[in-house]
């Protein structure tokens, strides 16, 4: 499918989607605490991940039958599930698409076997089977592949009776991290994050007795809102006070604006004074899915940017560092990709247009379609 945007510049407001990430780990834990996962699903559309979770909780409920679990395209569901689909059965089949089996997953089956969980394959399709379900297991994971093989873990300890999880390597996307322990509290649990903060300690003590939080209420998600607000489009249902790490778009935006930042905390800025220096230095390593519309705006803005800690990104639904270079180099920017660093060279050519493919990944197609909005000539 080919579509052609007309650059006209945007207005006007729009609502939050409920968060991707929040949704995922709202309904394991709302399963865990005995509720029906469709039942907790919020009104209007979700995403086709979100789906892939809520049926798989569903199959859960099947219990001793043989379950396949079909997590589509979504790393999250297969990330979250596998280590509570097989805490919750003896056997269970996980599959999904061509491109999720290629993203990674072997450092999560390493730390599983460890506790006795068997795979058929270290790749999908697999099944995973186990004689017991371990109590109060202790993993240890390298930190810098995934956090959502840590959130995985975590959200099985109702199912093992508590767990911990230690770090061989530096954390990445540790925000994502803490919003599974915020959303294990909301719950009833005790979780910790302990030890240095680099590579810290991660525990949920036992018992693990669950409890709904009638009064829970799932954020907007801030990582889809970025693209809206990049455009200068108002966004409502973000909460700023949210767990959630892309909400640092807000300073971000205005960072690359020109505007003043003086007031900007806990930020992503390798140094106070990288405002004044060119390019522009921004780590990325807790706000990956920021890297497409930060890409973007640096080119609109006409500043030259450099996005570092950003390697991860290789491993996406598409190699986001190479996908959002060629991006950006079809519509007339100069950008450079490196193995772990994505440079633009705003001020040295503006966006004229061209045609982009989205290469079957979602953040791609939504950050051509921001550029659509500043470029000098249609988008296809």
């Amino acid at each position: 499918m080919n579509v052609l945007i007309t650059p006209k510049k945007l207005s006007g407001t729009v609502a939050a989607v409920p968060s991707k990430s929040e949704l995922h780990r709202y309904l394991i834990l709302a399963y865990l605490a005995g509720r029906d996962p469709y039942s907790c699903l919020p009104g209007g559309p979700v995403s086709d991940d979100v789906l892939a979770t809520a049926e798989g909780l569903a199959k859960l409920r099947t219990k001793n039958a043989p379950v396949t679990i079909d997590c589509r395209g979504s790393a999250a569901s297969l990330r979250f599930l596998l280590p509570v689909a097989s805490a919750a059965l003896p056997s269970v089949t996980f599959t999904g698409s061509a491109r999720l089996a290629a993203r990674p997953v072997k450092p999560l089956l390493a730390a599983l076997e460890t506790q006795g969980f068997r795979f058929s394959s270290r790749t999908l399709p697999f099944t995973v089977t186990r004689d017991a379900v371990p109590q109060s297991p202790v993993y240890t994971l390298p930190g810098g592949v995934s956090s959502q093989f840590v959130s995985g873990l975590l959200l099985a300890s109702p199912l093992t009776g508590g767990v911990t999880v230690r770090l061989s390597s530096p954390l990445a996307s540790g925000s994502y991290a803490d919003m599974t322990l915020s959303y294990l509290r909301a719950f009833g649990a005790r979780a910790e994050r302990s030890g240095p903060a680099e590579c810290p300690v991660f525990t949920v003590q036992p018992p693990v007795d669950l409890t709904y939080p009638e009064d829970l209420r799932v954020g907007g998600d801030w990582s889809n809102a970025a693209f809206f607000l990049a455009a200068g489009v108002s966004v409502t249902g973000l909460d700023k006070t949210s767990v959630q790490g892309d909400k640092k778009i807000l300073p971000l935006l205005a960072l690359l604006r020109g505007e003043d930042v003086s007031s900007l905390q806990n930020d992503p800025l390798r140094s106070k004074d990288s405002a004044s220096l060119s390019p522009v230095t921004i780590d990325c390593s807790d706000i990956p899915d920021l890297v497409p519309p930060l890409a973007v705006m640096a080119a609109a803005y006409r500043k030259d940017l450099a996005l570092t800690h950003v390697r991860r990104l290789r491993g996406k639904e598409s190699d986001r560092i190479t996908s959002v270079c060629d991006m950006l180099t079809a519509l007339g920017v100069k950008a450079s990709a490196g193995e772990d660093s994505l440079t633009v060279a705003g001020s040295a050519a503006p966006l004229s247009g061209g045609t982009a493919d989205g290469r079957d990944d979602h953040r791609l197609v939504m950050a051509a379609a921001l550029a659509a909005s500043f470029a000098s000539a249609p988008v296809t």
